[in-house]
């Protein structure tokens, strides 16, 4: 994660002036312990398996990932100059904290990890929330082409 200080202009301006909304309560959930749970990941990182096509620009494309995936064979499929690979390349739980969530479960912390536990979503270029304001406060969610109700992750196509 970029320190906003090193963010060059004028997309550290943009990004400080992003309109958060506020909120009146906590929202929460109940049920059974963390250590009941199963868990997954949620990644916008666009993450792949080696040889796969990466995510076309602008997309809002979500795909699931294995959990048997050889962690070598991940890739981030971003396009960008300015997103830094360094750390990732260094660990792969940066992006992708399969086996932190492994040890979680081995250690009783958490339930049992998901046999798919991650959707990685490649999100637009230009989300819309970057644009000048308009009479929504609120970020709206990324389209694809085929228009739909439910959140990106929805649509990925269940595991095999």
């Amino acid at each position: 994660m970029a320190r906003l200080e090193d963010i060059p202009e004028p997309t550290r301006t943009a990004v400080a002036n992003i309109p958060w909304p506020a909120f009146e309560t906590t929202p929460f959930v109940s049920g059974p312990p963390l250590s009941k749970r199963r868990v997954a990941i949620v990644s916008s990182a666009a993450l792949i398996q080696r040889g796969d096509a990466p995510f076309p620009v602008g997309s809002g494309e979500c795909r699931p990932l294995q959990r048997s995936w050889d962690s070598n064979d991940i890739l981030v499929s971003h396009v960008s100059i300015n997103f830094d690979r360094a750390g990732y390349q260094r660990d792969i739980n940066v992006v992708y904290p399969i086996e932190r969530l492994k040890h979680l479960a081995i250690d009783g912390l958490i339930g049992s990890v998901a046999n798919t536990p991650t959707r990685s979503w490649a999100p637009p270029i230009r989300p819309r929330w970057l644009s000048p304001p308009t009479s929504s406060p609120l970020p709206s969610r990324p389209t694809t082409s085929t228009p739909s109700s439910s959140p990106p992750f929805d649509r990925c196509a269940p595991a095999p």
